[in-house]
């Protein structure tokens, strides 16, 4: 598994699964189960709000998102301003 996947799975489980769930969302990662996509927004939307709380600007957020998500600055960038919201 990625380091990617790895980072997005702690986030689900941050979110939604409390402690010692990692395995379980391992193996739904693995078997295809989890949408990528829908673990990614999540991801992201919690970090910017953690990023703003602890008082950085919000483009400079989204920069240190898609390093630590090895992902581009355009894919984070569209998922914060996203009309849909989450």
């Amino acid at each position: 598994m990625m380091r990617t996947d790895e980072r997005l799975l702690a986030a689900v489980e941050k979110r939604y699964g409390g402690p010692g769930r990692m395995d379980g969302l391992r193996r739904l990662m693995e078997a295809g189960l989890l949408d990528r996509r829908a673990c990614m927004k999540l991801a992201v939307h919690d970090r910017m709000e953690e990023l703003g709380r602890q008082g950085a600007g919000r483009c400079e957020a989204m920069v240190w998102i898609a390093d630590e998500f090895c992902c581009s600055y355009e894919l984070v960038r569209k998922i914060v301003y996203e009309k849909d919201g989450r």
